[in-house]
């Protein structure tokens, strides 16, 4: 820029670049980058090193991306955008982000205690067994069950038996089924 030969007063304005809050991490990057590298040195009316600044308006918040490049010396380029293509770095960096957080609330979820969803699985599959079994049970007080639906009831005990996470209640419903039937198979 041109010097002049003395101090001249100048209208110099404050300039904000606003952006979502959800915008992603390296599209902020790229933007980030693009300021610092072309708005870093100094102009007529602004000293180098002051635009762009994270010197920001108190009621918004500073985006995380942007801040470690303006934070850091002119020319840094985060570790993932130095060695990859921009786009493979930006899906690295959501993907990264975004696991570390499902990480994050699986291991809160184990630390808690909280049965796990395959448990809840076999918990459901073993209630519904039941369910079938009392029904079938049920059907036989007022007519004989055919051998196809003698079967079944086999078939879903045995499903129940194998399955060694259930709750104890419903062992205990397991065990007075399993005597139902064999009194029904002894009275045939």
């Amino acid at each position: 820029p041109v010097n002049p030969g003395k101090d001249l007063d100048t209208v110099g304005l404050p300039i904000s670049i606003i952006a979502k809050k959800n915008i992603q991490p390296g599209l902020a990057t790229a933007v980030a980058i693009m300021l610092k590298e072309n708005f870093f040195d100094l102009d007529p009316t602004s000293p180098r090193g002051t635009f762009p600044s994270m010197n920001i308006v108190r009621e918004l918040s500073e985006n995380s991306a942007a801040s470690k490049i303006y934070l850091r010396e002119r020319g840094y380029i985060p570790f993932l955008y130095r060695f990859l293509p921009f786009q493979l770095a930006s899906f690295v960096d959501l993907a990264i982000n975004s696991l570390g957080l499902l990480l994050t609330i699986i291991l809160i979820y184990n630390y808690i205690g909280l049965p796990k969803p395959y448990e809840l699985w076999l918990r459901h599959r073993a209630r519904s067994n039941l369910r079938e079994i009392h029904h079938l049970i049920d059907k036989s007080k007022s007519q004989i069950l055919t051998s196809n639906e003698s079967k079944k009831i086999s078939t879903l005990i045995n499903q129940i038996e194998k399955s060694t996470l259930f709750h104890i209640t419903v062992s205990t419903r397991l065990n007075e089924i399993k005597s139902k039937f064999n009194n029904l198979i002894s009275k045939k």
